[in-house]
Formats: structure tokens, C-alpha cells, sequence
């Protein structure tokens, strides 16, 4: 059906134009980079205080509040750093072949086309793949919710998302087109949640172009796109939770989905268990924090959790900080740095 409408820590993201000029000084640069992927933020915050020489006398205040730098803090049931494209693809299909109920897609780009295990000869296209879903499980949702702009900006295909395609001709698959931002204002967040039981945020969009192992080899041969055509080495994360905090995550997805369309999508119930049986968990029983970045539009007030926490945890680093990030150039976040080093 297609429409487009009138109108750890594991961050999601939806920001603006307006919004980035206004983030205490940051580039728009850096606030593209919280908005385009997920910013990993590592950090070592040393237990044994009393042994460390420039540690505090005191034990460490939580960086974690509610309402300041993130808008949740729900309990994974398990969590799960995935590195590269293909590890996150592979989970990602192992979750939605196993899904009941509900899919709900929100992304920068979508890109049908694409093949979640091209190393395997028979894989189907995702979109065909979604379609196959729907077709074998009656009770099965599809909701697909893409920024707008994405047509013009993004590198998928653009007539796919306009016209649509013969794979997403069925009444249990929606794919709509996100106008509520301000103009040029980017919608970043990169999730997919399965009957609310788990899952994805991070840096990685279901497009062309973000396939790729971990050995980022030079040549690769299945590093084509749709097309054929090789494309370079590319490097993202995504994060994988089960839980309360997937349930979180999936109430962010749908509150997306009722502003851009409309639709209230009701929370699944009774969702039998997804996390993939030869995935082992980086953390079990942990406390996920959901951040968001929301611009000022329509009455609605904005949200720079994001760089918020991006923010305190640097400012909270006792002895080592480790960052990803496509993009390091906003000021503040430099004097931070400044700061901390100096300590």
C-alpha cells in the first residue's frame, strides 16, 4: 500500500534543521552524526575507585537520568553489539522470519532491493522476503515509515518509494513517506522492531551500500549493490535488546508511525520469545537507556537527549573514552574533551 501522509545505550534518533542550530553550539555537522548513525559512545569506568590515583574519594554519580539525557531507562532482558552489516543482517533476518505479528521498519533510507545474506545463492530481494512473510502468516503487520526526503538525499532507489513496488502490493504491508519535520529536517532514526519483543537501533539503514563483513576486505565479491556494481568498505554498529527495552524502543517506532500517518498501532501482546538461539549476549539483565533527538514542530517540543548524554558520559570518563562517530567537529564536544583530559 503505499501513501504519503498530508502532514548501553541505545539512542534513536529524528532531528531538524532547526534543531541543530540550536544544540549548545554544535556544528550541523555533528548533529547530522547523531542523526545518520548510531554514535558510539564507549567508555571504561574503573570499579576499584580507592586503588585509582586521580580517582574520586566518592563513588561516580549515574550518568543515566531520566528525562534529562535519555527518555527511558528499561531493563534488556539481553543485549547484543552487533558489528557490521552482515552480522546485523543475519540477525535481523533470523528475527523477522520468526516474527507473528508485527514488523515495524523506521529508517533514513529502505531499499527493497537489497539482499540481507547475499552470501547465500538463493536469498531472496528484502522485498520479496517481506512479502513471502505476510503471504505464509495471516496475522502478520508490516509497517514501513521512511523520511521523505529520502527520495532525493538517500542513495536507494527513489521510484520504488514514490510508485511503489509489486512485492508491497498486499493489505498487510504499509510503506509510507514521512513529512512531519521541518524542511530539509532529517528523520535518523535506524530501528526495526519485531512484536515488540525485540529490537534494533544503530547506525544502519535496510539501503544499499551497508552490507559488509567485518574483514572489510579490499575486494569483496558479495559487496555489490542491486546493480552490480562494487561499492568500498563500510563500517556501522547496531544494537540488539530483548525485553522491557525492546518495548520501549517499539513505543518510540509507534509513536513515529502515529504523527506521520495518523495510525495508532496497538502494542503486541502474548509475543513468544525472538532473540536468536546461537546469539550470546554481550549483557544480560542490564539497563538500556532510549534517547531521542525531536525537533520543535507543530506545537511539539524539542528533544536533544542525544547529545545530552553524548555530553554527560564524556564528561563522566575517569580514565579511558573510546568514540565512533562519522563526524567529530562540533566545539563543545571538543571542549569536553578539553576538560576531561585535563583532569
Amino acid at each position: 500500500m503505499r501513501g504519503v501522509p498530508a502532514g548501553g545505550c541505545c539512542r534513536v534518533n529524528h532531528g531538524s534543521s532547526a534543531t541543530n542550530r540550536r544544540l549548545q553550539g554544535t556544528s550541523g555537522a555533528f548533529a547530522r552524526s547523531l542523526q545518520s548513525a548510531l554514535f558510539l559512545l564507549g567508555f571504561v569506568l574503573d570499579q576499584t575507585v580507592k586503588q585509582a590515583k586521580t580517582a574520586s574519594a566518592t563513588p561516580a554519580a549515574p550518568i543515566l537520568r531520566e528525562g534529562v539525557n535519555c527518555w527511558r531507562i528499561a531493563k534488556a532482558k539481553r543485549a547484543a553489539v552487533l558489528v557490521d552489516g552482515a552480522d546485523y543482517y543475519e540477525r535481523l533476518e533470523q528475527a523477522l522470519r520468526a516474527a507473528q505479528k508485527s514488523i515495524l521498519i523506521v529508517g533514513w533510507d529502505f531499499d527493497a532491493r537489497i539482499k540481507l545474506r547475499p552470501q547465500d545463492a538463493d536469498c531472496p530481494t528484502l522485498g520479496d522476503f517481506i512479502r513471502s512473510l505476510v503471504e505464509a502468516k495471516p496475522q502478520l503487520q508490516v509497517r514501513i515509515l521512511v523520511w521523505s526526503v529520502a527520495v532525493l538525499h538517500a542513495p536507494g532507489a527513489p521510484i520504488p518509494l514514490l510508485l511503489g513496488a509489486p512485492w508491497e502490493h498486499h493489505p498487510h504491508i504499509k510503506l509510507k513517506l514521512d513529512r512531519e519535520h521541518p524542511l530539509y529536517g532529517a528523520h535518523h532514526m535506524k530501528i526495526v522492531c519485531v512484536d515488540d519483543t525485540v529490537a534494533f537501533a544503530g547506525g544502519m539503514d535496510l539501503t544499499i551500500r551497508r552490507w559488509d563483513t567485518s574483514k572489510h576486505m579490499a575486494a569483496d565479491p558479495q559487496r555489490n549493490g542491486p546493480d552490480g556494481v562494487p561499492y568500498p568498505p563500510v563500517h556501522d554498529v547496531q544494537m540488539l535488546v530483548e525485553g522491557e527495552a525492546a518495548l520501549v524502543v517499539s513505543q518510540v517506532a509507534r509513536q513515529r508511525w502515529r504523527r506521520a500517518t495518523g495510525e495508532d498501532v496497538p502494542p503486541v501482546t502474548g509475543g513468544d520469545e525472538l532473540w536468536p538461539a546461537d546469539l550470546r549476549p554481550d549483557f544480560s539483565d542490564t539497563p538500556v537507556a532510549v534517547s531521542r533527538t525531536l525537533p520543535s514542530w507543530r506545537g511539539r517540543t524539542e528533544v536533544a537527549e542525544g547529545m545530552a548524554l553524548a555530553l554527560d558520559a564524556l564528561s563522566a570518563a575517569r580514565h579511558s573514552i573510546y568514540m565512533e562517530a562519522q563526524y567529530l567537529t562540533a566545539p563543545r564536544v571538543g571542549d569536553v574533551l578539553a576538560e576531561v583530559l585535563a583532569r
